[in-house]
């Protein structure tokens, strides 16, 4: 494979601003082999998704996203609301970096020039919240890791970083705020009490679940905790620890389309940013994006 015009989008605040220089050296690597390439800093996650959705008219065959997990979500919303294709790359600078860690992309400018001339191409499939009009492309996720989210402001990420995320976890390990849950999909029903719940597209729990979470099946993977606890969390997953692939506190359901309620309402975040608040609708779109992976 290889990519002749390349647009490589970053978002300048990322990564403690890293994301300008490390940009303008996969510019200058990308020319020396002789591929056009064109840097653009972006304003805002408008600017992300109207250039990943205006790049095939443009002439570029190719996207790269330089950021963390929300530019990427930025760009791959641009093309499903748009309906556009191109393929689209990530070299990640963000604090957290979850969808590259869990799908093994590398982080440096020589591994994605690497990626674009020997990589390959592959759909995946894309969240969508019909009742806000929002993707994401690993998860919305409700009650602890919303507040871990809410407890780690973009400020305290830039001067601690993912130490941030740390702080904020062990604080809502101490106080989770169960909820009562209503989870119904496209085939099943359930009411339980819970601290945290997921909508995943990736779930990054492979060795985990069965059936397996895969972004290509034209599912998400809903998991719930069913515990109000410390304690009871634990309980829940322990099973894996001990090499088990099952645990009578993990709820695991695969479906196509899920509606969540909870009492009182718990938080949301999609792709590691708030969300507001329940209830939540999520969809799935099958392989609605390419991504370029090693």
């Amino acid at each position: 494979m290889g990519f002749g015009r390349v647009l490589a989008i970053v978002n300048p605040v990322a990564g403690h601003a890293r994301g300008l220089p490390i940009g303008a050296a996969l510019e200058e690597a990308l020319r020396s082999q002789a591929v056009e390439c064109e840097l653009r800093p972006s304003r805002s996650g408008v600017d992300v998704e109207q250039w990943t959705a205006s790049a095939p008219e443009e002439g570029f065959d190719a996207v790269v996203v330089i950021g963390g997990d929300g530019t990427l979500q930025e760009a791959a919303a641009g093309l499903v609301r748009a309906d556009r294709r191109v393929p689209v790359a990530h070299l990640p600078v963000g604090t957290a970096n979850v969808i590259a860690a869990l799908l093994r992309l590398p982080h440096d400018v020589d591994g994605v020039v690497d990626t674009l001339v020997r990589g390959r191409v592959e759909p995946f499939d894309v969240g969508y919240l019909p009742d806000r009009d929002q993707y994401f492309l690993l998860t919305a996720a409700l009650g602890v890791p919303a507040r871990i989210i809410e407890g780690a402001p973009r400020g305290a990420k830039s001067r601690s970083g993912f130490a941030a995320y740390v702080r904020a976890g062990l604080a809502q390990a101490l106080h989770p705020h169960p909820a009562r849950v209503r989870i119904e999909t496209d085939t099943f029903g359930a009411s339980l009490l819970t601290h945290t719940v997921f909508v995943a597209n990736i779930a990054g729990m492979e060795g985990w679940l069965r059936p397996p979470s895969t972004p290509h099946d034209g599912l998400l993977d809903v998991l719930a905790v069913e515990a109000s606890g410390l304690l009871g969390t634990a309980r829940a997953l322990a099973p894996f620890f001990l090499g088990q692939h099952k645990s009578r506190r993990l709820r695991h359901l695969q479906c196509r389309r899920v509606r969540i309620e909870a009492t009182p309402p718990m938080p949301v975040e999609i792709d590691g940013e708030p969300a507001g608040a329940t209830p939540l609708t999520a969809e799935v779109r099958p392989g609605a994006i390419d991504l370029i992976l090693p």
